[in-house]
């Protein structure tokens, strides 16, 4: 039977303002530097692995600091270096919000656990009273027809990824499990969402994603294995 986890240390309203005012200096800031991929952009985008990152170190090191006349004219040192600066202070960021992404959804998950154990406490005690007081009989009705009564899931959808391969998706159950059919890990991110919020499938598992993400870009973050993955479709 499930036990309610204690919150030694709940956030406070002031807190909560806190949080809203960082959020919302962030937000101006990436709103600012958006980019709205297009279909073509998304499905042709270079998926860049951990095998890849250490290239372009090694290159960097190995040709362009040092063996400059390997560098295409038509190439700017200076600019290069420049975007390798610009992306280790971006993924510098998104590990911290990473992190915070991944501390405050066990705060959810933790809300949502103990909120779940009263409310069928709620439900248990309902079903009792249910038996002689006609109103919680019906609301009980239309709760039981509403969370309590199940279609014929439909069947999910297999699909394979090549190596560093990318597949956007629109029209998906996001409320369906996700399911990593491959050793491959893959990376999932809600179209126009922010890179902090990706979710990533180790091999074999399953995730369950934001009820919001219906239409999500898959990316097969290993450059040596293909993948495959099951969803389900609204």
């Amino acid at each position: 039977m499930a036990t309610p986890i204690t919150v030694t240390a709940p956030i406070t309203t002031a807190q909560f303002t806190t949080m809203d005012t960082n959020t919302a200096s962030n937000e101006v800031i990436l709103t600012a530097a958006k980019i709205t991929l297009t279909s073509a952009q998304t499905k042709s985008r270079l998926g860049v692995s951990v095998i890849r990152t250490s290239e372009i170190t090694d290159v960097d090191t190995s040709l362009v600091k040092t063996n400059t006349v390997a560098v295409p004219s038509t190439l700017d040192i200076t600019v290069y270096h420049a975007d390798i600066s610009y992306l280790a202070s971006l993924k510098l960021r998104q590990a911290v919000l990473l992190q915070q992404h991944n501390e405050i959804t066990t705060l959810v998950e933790v809300a949502q656990h103990n909120l779940m154990i009263k409310t069928n406490s709620i439900l248990t005690n309902a079903r009792v009273v249910a038996e002689t007081d006609k109103g919680v009989a019906d609301a009980m009705v239309v709760l039981d027809e509403k969370y309590f009564t199940h279609a014929v899931p439909s069947a999910g959808i297999v699909h394979t990824i090549g190596e560093a391969g990318v597949i956007g998706l629109s029209g998906i159950n996001p409320l369906r499990i996700f399911t990593n059919t491959e050793k491959a890990m893959l990376s999932i991110l809600n179209v126009g969402g922010s890179a902090a919020q990706t979710v990533r499938v180790n091999g074999f598992t399953s995730v369950v994603l934001p009820a919001t993400w219906v239409n999500v870009v898959v990316t097969n973050l290993s450059s040596t294995d293909a993948g495959g993955f099951e969803v389900f479709m609204k």
